[in-house]
């Protein structure tokens, strides 16, 4: 499950009491669910779009990997875009931009359109959802009621997860006027329209008062250095390596330096803001919780890919049959993540280490499972275990990385978290799917499929393992006086 957008950075004014209608955070959580529902339900659609558009597997994962590439190079310029010009007018234009590439998806005649398309619904994505927490911070001031209002979000995330594998199979199966997995771009238009129009009459209209200049040499080392770095390896991993491949890694790699270069003479000058504070990395919180979140949400969307992969190639269920089979993932998930924020206030970092117990017993427990000639019955517990850890880890990991932080750095550190969770998830879809795809040969049958799965369920055992020890090296960082 892929984590939310940042936090409203320090210095952003907050009124003592609530504003706006109350219905604005059903407007807000209109935009968020439909903004992590296109992450989701694409999965399910993944098998269907490369049998009707004779894609090969590279080219699906640019269709999924686009997405995520493009919110992550966008995301902490669209934070900061809205500090500067208004949250609530850049949330608008955000969701007019989504559901115009939406529709764009839905009648998309090639895979390179589509995959274009789903560039643009990136980038309006990372318009759009950054403003959401914002806008929840000016409607509730610090208490009961902001608290519950986060609970509120972190749930629509966990039930955006659910229902569009679930949502993405009906819709498929029953092919709506012949438009098969296009009705599931078709389907961002209503919600979208529903949150535009509580939104503009209800979401407060505000901005920092004396907001930072943009950092844009920043954000184009940024940009870059994450398009240059990761293209390669969704391609590199499913197609095959070229020169040229490397060395758009290695271009990519200078630019990641040329940013930290960058950062660290900003941070130097108390009249510039960066997009990151290079010293932040020294704080335990970053210094740890950083290469948690990259290790957890690299074992995450490409488990959604197999998983949906293995349940329709390889099972042979319809597609509604495969977004049934995601219910036990997305329901443990949802109800661990509403019990999550009293787990960790009771028992601390012991509560997260139990989530990863659970992600590595459940995925222990697929490994048979999966070979059972009712398999799809069989992984009903291993996949709720694994649902139940992934949400108690999702939700909290906020707090953990941001623990040190001061207040005033909390923008700079939220943005550099959630680009590490954009990161890790073009990681996992573009690794865990070559592991997949390179057992599962040319001429696969069921057996294939079996071997495949079972490679990939290996693989995020070994990212579980990591994300628990380097929760234990969290721990004892965070013991240290």
């Amino acid at each position: 499950m892929t984590i939310s957008s940042p936090a409203r950075p320090a210095g952003a004014a907050t009124p003592a009491e609530p504003v706006g209608h109350p219905a604005a955070l059903t407007a807000l959580l209109l935009a968020t669910f439909m903004g992590f529902l296109d992450l989701f339900i694409v999965n399910v659609a993944a098998p269907s779009v490369q049998h009707d558009l004779s894609a090969s597997f590279a080219e699906l994962q640019l269709v999924l990997s686009g997405y995520i590439v493009a919110y992550a190079v966008g995301l902490v310029t669209g934070g900061r875009l809205g500090d500067t010009y208004g949250q609530r007018r850049l949330w608008l234009s955000g969701i007019v931009a989504f559901v115009v590439a939406s529709v764009a998806c839905g009648v998309a005649p090639g895979i390179w359109l589509l995959i274009g398309a789903r560039v643009v619904q990136g980038f309006a994505a990372a318009v759009m959802l950054p403003q959401v927490l914002a806008s929840i911070q000016i409607l509730y001031p610090p208490g009961e009621r902001r608290g519950r209002a986060l609970s509120t979000y972190g749930a629509v995330i966990g039930l955006a997860s659910l229902s569009g594998q679930i949502v993405g199979g009906a819709l498929i199966e029953a092919d709506l006027a012949g438009s098969g997995w296009r009705s599931v771009f078709f389907v961002n238009v209503p919600i979208g329209l529903a949150a535009l129009a509580i939104g503009a009459r209800t979401v407060p209209a505000a901005r920092l008062p004396s907001p930072a200049p943009l950092d844009v040499a920043g954000a184009g080392f940024l940009g870059a250095a994450i398009v240059l770095t990761l293209y390669p390896v969704v391609a590199g991993g499913a197609s095959g390596w070229s020169v040229p491949l490397v060395a758009m890694v290695v271009a990519g790699l200078a630019c990641f330096g040329a940013f930290f270069a960058w950062e660290r003479r900003l941070e130097a000058d108390p009249a510039r803001e960066p997009l990151l504070r290079p010293s932040l990395l020294r704080l335990p919180g970053p210094r740890w919780g950083l290469p948690v979140v990259l290790a957890f949400y690299a074992g995450n969307s490409g488990f959604f890919l197999v998983l949906a992969y293995f349940l329709q190639d390889g099972l042979k269920l319809s597609p509604l049959g495969s977004g049934l089979g995601f219910l036990p993932l997305g329901a443990g998930f949802a109800a661990a993540s509403l019990a999550s924020r009293a787990a960790v206030a009771r028992f601390g970092l012991r509560a997260q280490l139990a989530g990863v117990m659970l992600i590595v017993f459940g995925l222990l427990a697929a490994l048979p499972a999966s070979r059972g000639s009712s398999a799809d019955f069989q992984l009903i517990v291993p996949l709720a275990l694994a649902g139940l850890g992934e949400g108690l880890i999702a939700a909290p990991i906020i707090g953990v990385v941001l623990r040190d932080v001061p207040p005033e750095a909390a923008g700079s550190a939220s943005g550099a978290l959630l680009t590490t969770t954009q990161i890790a998830n073009i990681l996992s879809v573009a690794v865990t799917g070559v592991i997949f795809n390179g057992l599962l040969g040319s001429a696969p049958g069921r057996h294939d499929y079996d071997t495949a799965f079972a490679g990939a369920l290996i693989w995020l055992l070994v990212l579980a393992v990591l994300t628990g020890a380097l929760f234990l090296g969290l721990g004892r960082a965070q013991r240290r006086p």
